[in-house]
């Protein structure tokens, strides 16, 4: 099995050569352009609170950092907020992607697989035939 290392690094390359730009954190859907990010989020928002919530940065703050820091996992801080869409730019969505989880506090909607080290397994024979 490749080293993590080694994956990261491979991964940084794919992303650094794709269109990739900017990200949704809530469902961690990928978007060349920032006005296509808040189009997503706009058509999702119909149907989801949170969705809404994301394009309101410039609207309401107050409800836009609620909704970005649930979405996120992770506590931020407006002051690491970046202007314009920057939030959303692809390395800062995987610097700061369940960050409080990695600090040991468990999200409110951590999943099973978030929650228990699934990676332990991969030393284990398989039993599959």
């Amino acid at each position: 099995m490749a080293s993590l290392q080694r994956q990261l690094n491979t991964l940084k390359k794919i992303l650094e050569k794709t269109s990739i730009n900017v990200i949704c954190p809530l469902c961690l859907r990928s978007f060349s352009r920032a006005d296509v990010l808040y189009a997503h989020f706009r058509q999702e928002g119909g149907e989801d609170t949170m969705h809404a919530g994301l394009a309101m940065k410039q609207a309401d703050f107050g409800t836009f950092i609620s909704c970005y820091e649930r979405a996120m996992g992770a506590s931020i801080p407006s002051s690491m907020l970046r202007d314009g869409h920057e939030c959303f730019k692809t390395w800062f969505i995987v610097e700061n992607y369940r960050r409080d989880a990695e600090n040991g506090a468990v999200h409110p909607d951590a999943s099973l697989g978030e929650l228990f080290n699934f990676d332990a397994l991969d030393d284990c024979e398989s039993t599959c035939v």
